[in-house]
């Protein structure tokens, strides 16, 4: 059973931060290479149905960055509220 982050150890906790900024990082250059690499392509072989391919897993990675985005608050949130104690 997963634990919600008011029973997470702070040290859990820390480890969940680095693990969402990571995450996130990740998924931002690979967004980026994807699009860089599809204007190179384009711009070299010209426009083709799968020069979409990139460009339609566009909302899959603004939805993952936004709920990264979303659970890292929540997690800083919690850890600056045990540090407050």
């Amino acid at each position: 059973m997963k634990k919600t982050y008011d029973q997470m150890t702070l040290e859990e906790l820390q480890k969940q931060e680095k693990t969402v900024k990571t995450v996130r990082s990740i998924f931002v250059v690979i967004g980026i290479l994807l699009i860089v690499s599809n204007i190179f392509i384009i711009s070299k072989e010209g426009f083709s149905i799968s020069s979409i391919i990139p460009f339609s897993f566009l909302p899959l990675y603004i939805l993952i960055f936004y709920s990264s985005n979303k659970n890292l608050k929540l997690i800083q949130e919690e850890i600056n509220k045990r540090n407050s104690l």
